[in-house]
């Protein structure tokens, strides 16, 4: 009867659908509308593709006739509505109307979730895009989204196409996608925010990408628990800091909390100075008198008449006693740990003249926002702003070698002051933690409330320039301040454009040509014969020189030999894909290229989108190199305007890179042999730097740059793989630059690299020559057996003269063990994913090892360009592995050769099908110590059912309790089930014997292990246990589970107790035996180091695993 009633509601369904088609041929037909509003349609087949399909997708078919509403259904008044679309209730109930088409229905789930994602403003829309005909949601859906229109302020359509080209390939709405995945895939999805043509500022553009919001989440809540008063006391044998405040009618509120953010230092060497400035406030002068009752280290001071905030500054620091001054203003406030901080980095750094630290900003509940993480020194970065902070600590002898602070820079007395500071030799330490609080009310500068602030800071810049003798202009732009310096055009500069592509360089030649107004410039062409004798009559200017280079192709051989034809006295690499923007471009890159100490400058590249492509590179990410502030708008305030100021950058883009020809040579111009076409930049930069030079972003250069276009059109051809070697290159030759930016920190990549936002970071060991390299992949680093592993394999292939990398997603106490011995780590949290910015950097090494299945994902990825081995430890994991993954065998089967740790893990492989080599593990000979007289048992491993630790319980608990007592039980390993672990205590209890330990650092387990006589290995399943193999070396009485690798190796009651059923009993009965048996004991030890003599030496480990390679010659193959 169901069945009936399921079949007559079909039927009555398909003849609803039958009259809708049947009625949609009879409607109105407009073809002009139909084609202005579904511009994907050719004009000759309109009506046609209604009749077919567009009826069904419910495309409407008049500016008088709403298709969708007449599917729905509707009345005719609503059908006939016009372009009254904004209200389409209908639409929900249309996705369960079996008699609606499906097209139809599938577009109205689409409506539904744009609806219902909040991402879309139908006004913004609207206003925004004044061509848009009909309802604004339908047109987004059918059109908009390929126009590259956006859905509102908070989402840009065109930045998440670039961003993610999966997307664009697939031809997905970008919106959609992010709703139905990118979300949860915490995909970066941009905001797109348009700027109006008569605004001065930029509009702001915070980011939108999850991983960043959970970041400064985060720290917002990390740095609220440190503004709280804090019991904790610093032991810290620092200097005094003295505090300076000048005081003029803050309200009393903020001063109270202000004076009690010091009282709550867990750094008590501390001296308080506030000098109050001849304030009105009768309430303050009163709190000001009692300060010094609340704490003797408070001293205050009061001005009989008022002098302004500099003059009372100085009172401030005549007051001072202690070694170093702070500056602090009076609203504001400390974390409780600041001078701790700042006293540790004093000491650290060997008492530097200069501290500064990351700050933030609270509101009047002191709630965080607005973080602000710092670069490192930048003097470049100092000309933009007071970037230092107000929290800044400077010896009281410089402060006072200067002059103190200076009335006529008052507001500014502080920029004034480390402006001329900075000009003396003197070393800065940026303390990268936030320390500073700066308060945002009506009247402080940190809500915009002091704008006589900006013009004595323009002052104090213009006074820096003059007393430099720059011959520039301080100018005050909304984004930041600008030292404008003027040429005179007697400068030349020789432009190098190394290309092989006849279209770009005719059109770069245009560019530079036709939009720069330099004049004292010329551009030298290197490109091949052929280019040359088409293109060189064409172009008659005496401004072209044209340089034949018909060897093959090397980006950075062809800048060198452009460079040496060039005669300018600054050389400027430009790429043939890069197009002029700004007609001055020349000046505004001589304009910080010829200031002392710098030795190359680069400006704002952005893509013809608008976006970002380069606002100065940095290191430290994700593939060694990334660009900061990459697909932010041209116009981005992220940050405090930083992609708008210039700064000192670790790399600069290699697109375009201007430098003093004499520098260019002095360090050996482009690296040809280790850095010919991928990363020659980076090189550059680096080398720049190691010569003592900075490097500087500049955005008043502006260009066009298209992208990957200079390699030419021979090397665009798809060609086999090559491995790229230059990210290797880089971990050796400059491990230690591209472990640390000091001018793009971790703190500021947290909140503002949209890349690749995951956790990334390099340990760098010591970089050196060797005959190949080798990455090894391990799933962690913690002290457990599989990373050990890793560890030996890694000392084992660097002293085969090897450069080994380790990467891990999770850290552990392995790595600090690792880079002691020099070999690099890189903690990577897609590492093991397969995730393609991870495995650029691990294809270019000539031999991988993935140690565990785990690492299968990047096994099935690597295993198509480079040799790699994938060592399996796991037994049942594969099974689960298998039963999962769809992928998961092919990609084992990808490997060029798996390797097993023992017979027991390879049986698991050879169920598949797979063919393992075994390579059993070698451990460290270790020599026993002295025992103690009770019989130590112990159980290493993690806590989890696995290891077996109940059954360790049951079977001491069997034991007669007058033999017990003779031993003890101790059991070790970090809790890796935390109910399971909970229901092993219960079962101890009453057993006086069974002690836990926890986890244990290698050291400490080495000492244990040494002193304990008997040890039990009860695993329900491993594969070949450390603790079984080192307790081998030591000649340990060893039991056993038959479940082990390692019992393959070992003969019952001459080498180990083997537990063949691993039941409590046997477990009891084995315990008894060794207890009261010493010769058995002994006899025992005696046969387990026989076992590991013959089998589980480093050097037999050594032996089988170089076995391995010969068969396959990987080495051979390589690069």
């Amino acid at each position: 009867m169901h069945d009936n009633i399921r079949n007559a509601n079909h039927r009555s369904a398909f003849r609803k659908f039958l009259l809708k088609w049947a009625s949609a041929l009879t409607v109105p037909f407009d073809k002009s509308y139909y084609i202005s509003r579904y511009p994907d349609i050719q004009e000759e087949e309109a009506k046609r593709h209604f009749h077919r399909q567009g009826w069904r997708h419910g495309y409407s078919p008049d500016v008088n006739f709403d298709m969708l509403a007449y599917l729905a259904g509707e009345d005719i008044d609503v059908v006939k509505r016009s372009e009254d679309l904004n209200h389409r209730p209908f639409i929900r109930a249309m996705t369960n109307d079996v008699s609606i088409p499906q097209q139809a229905r599938n577009f109205a789930q689409d409506y539904i979730e744009i609806v219902d994602s909040g991402l879309f403003d139908r006004a913004f829309y609207l206003e925004n895009y004044p061509d848009v005909i009909g309802d604004p949601i339908e047109h987004y859906l059918r059109s908009g989204w390929k126009q590259g229109y956006n859905p509102g302020p908070v989402f840009s359509t065109s930045a998440y196409l670039n961003y993610h080209p999966d997307v664009a390939k697939a031809e997905y709405n970008p919106l959609l996608h992010y709703c139905r995945f990118g979300n949860v895939e915490k995909r970066f999805a941009a905001r797109a925010v348009p700027l109006s043509p008569n605004e001065p500022a930029p509009t702001l553009t915070e980011p939108h990408c999850p991983p960043l919001d959970d970041n400064r989440r985060t720290l917002q809540a990390e740095i609220r628990q440190r503004l709280a008063p804090s019991t904790k006391k610093a032991f810290i044998a620092g200097p005094q800091i003295s505090i300076l405040v000048p005081v003029y009618n803050v309200p009393v509120i903020w001063l109270r909390q202000m004076v009690e953010s010091v009282q709550h230092q867990t750094y008590d060497r501390w001296q308080l100075c506030i000098v109050d400035d001849c304030s009105t406030s009768a309430e303050l002068r009163a709190m000001l008198q009692e300060l010094p009752a609340w704490d003797n280290r408070i001293q205050v001071a009061m001005r009989e008449a008022n002098g302004g905030i500099s003059a009372a500054s100085n009172d401030c620091l005549a007051l001072a006693t202690g070694e170093y001054v702070a500056l602090l203003d009076n609203d504001d406030m400390l974390t409780n740990d600041a001078l701790e901080e700042m006293a540790k980095a004093i000491i650290v750094n060997d008492q530097p003249d200069w501290l500064y630290s990351d700050e933030f900003k609270v509101d009047e509940e002191n709630n965080v926002s607005d973080l602000f993480a710092k670069p490192d020194w930048s003097p470049s970065m100092l000309f933009n702003y007071m970037y230092t902070g107000h929290f800044t600590l400077y010896k009281k002898s410089i402060v006072t070698a200067v002059g103190g602070f200076r009335s006529e820079y008052d507001f500014s007395q502080d920029y004034d002051l480390a402006l001329r500071i900075s000009e003396k030799d003197v070393r800065v330490v940026h303390v990268e933690k936030y320390l500073y609080a700066w308060r945002m009310i009506a009247t402080s500068a940190a809500s915009g409330g002091k704008p006589t602030a900006r013009i004595s800071n323009i002052a104090a810049l213009q006074d820096a320039v003059d007393r430099r003798g720059w011959q520039g202009t301080a100018t005050p732009l909304p984004t930041a301040n600008r030292i404008v310096r003027d040429f005179s055009h007697d400068i030349k500069v020789s432009i190098v454009i190394p290309s092989d592509n006849e279209h770009n360089i005719s059109a770069s030649i245009n560019s530079i040509l036709d939009e720069t107004n330099y004049t004292n410039y010329n551009i030298i062409i290197v490109t091949n014969s052929k280019i040359v004798g088409n293109l060189g009559p064409k172009f008659k200017s005496d401004k072209i020189i044209w340089k034949n280079y018909d060897k093959p192709f090397n980006f950075s051989d062809k800048c060198n030999e452009g460079a040496t034809a060039g005669d300018g006295e600054y050389v400027i690499f430009f790429n043939d894909d890069v197009r002029v923007i700004t007609p001055d471009w020349i000046q505004g890159l001589l304009e910080y290229l010829t200031l002392p100490g710098v030795g190359a400058v680069g400006p704002k590249l952005l893509y013809e989108n608008g976006l970002i492509q380069h606002g100065g590179m940095a290191t430290g990410m994700r593939r060694l190199v990334g660009t900061a502030f990459h697909c932010y708008p041209d116009n981005s305030s992220v940050h405090f305007n930083f992609a708008q100021c210039v700064r000192d950058v670790s790399i600069l883009c290699g697109a375009l890179i201007a430098m003093p020809a004499k520098l260019f040579w002095d360090i050996g111009g482009f690296d040809a042999v280790n850095a010919p076409i991928g990363h020659s930049d980076v090189d550059l930069c680096f080398r720049v730097r190691e010569a003592g030079y900075r490097c500087v972003y500049t955005p008043y250069a502006k260009l066009v740059h298209i992208g990957h276009v200079s390699i030419g059109e021979e090397e665009a051809v798809k060609k086999p793989f090559k491995r790229d070697k230059s990210e290797v290159f880089l971990l050796k030759r400059w491990c230690e630059y591209v472990a640390h930016d000091p001018y793009f920190t971790p703190a500021m990549r947290s909140l503002t690299y949209m890349d690749s936002p995951e956790k990334f970071q390099v340990f760098p060991g010591s970089g050196a020559v060797s005959k190949d390299d080798v990455l090894i992949l391990s799933h962690d680093l913690t002290s457990s057996g599989a990373p050990k592993v890793a560890y030996d394999l890694a000392l084992l292939m660097q002293s085969k003269g090897y450069f080994v990398t380790v990467a891990s997603p999770v850290d552990g106490p392995y790595r600090a063990k690792l880079v002691k011995h020099g070999i690099t780590v890189i903690i990577d949290e897609l590492i093991l994913t397969g995730h393609e910015s991870s495995m650029v950097l691990a294809r270019s090494f000539d031999l991988v090892i993935a140690n565990t299945i785990v690492c299968w994902p990047s096994v099935a990825e690597l295993a198509k360009t480079t040799p790699t081995y994938l060592y399996s430890h796991e037994t049942e994991l594969v099974h689960h592995f298998a039963n999962i993954y769809p992928d998961f065998l092919d990609a084992l089967r990808s490997a060029t050769q798996i390797w097993s740790g023992s017979q027991h893990a390879a049986d698991a492989l050879t169920h598949y099908g797979l063919k393992p080599h075994i390579v059993e593990y070698g451990v460290d000979d270790i020599t026993a110590a002295q025992v103690d007289p009770a019989i130590r048992i112990a159980v290493f491993g993690s806590i989890e059912p696995r290891k077996g630790q109940d059954l360790a319980i049951l079977g001491m608990g069997n034991v007669a309790p007058e033999i017990r007592s003779k031993a003890r039980l101790d059991l070790f390993g970090r809790t890796l089930a935390v109910s399971y672990h909970h229901q092993v205590e219960a079962m101890a209890e009453g057993i006086e014997q069974v002690r836990f330990g926890g986890e244990l650092a290698y050291d400490e387990y080495r000492k244990i292990l040494s002193d304990t006589d008997i040890v039990l290995v009860c695993s329900r399943d491993d594969t070949l246990p450390l603790v079984s193999l080192d307790s081998l070396a030591l000649g340990k009485a060893l039991i056993c589970s038959a479940t082990t690798g390692t019992s393959r190796y070992l003969e019952h009651e001459k080498s180990a107790l083997i537990l063949k059923h691993n039941s409590p009993d046997e477990i009891a009965d084995a315990m008894t035996r060794l207890i009261t048996d010493t010769e058995l004991r002994h006899r025992i030890g005696e046969g387990a180091r026989s076992v590991f003599e013959k089998y589980f030496t480093h050097d037999a480990f050594s032996k089988r695993i170089f076995e391995r390679f010969e068969e396959e010659k990987p080495i051979a193959i390589a690069s």
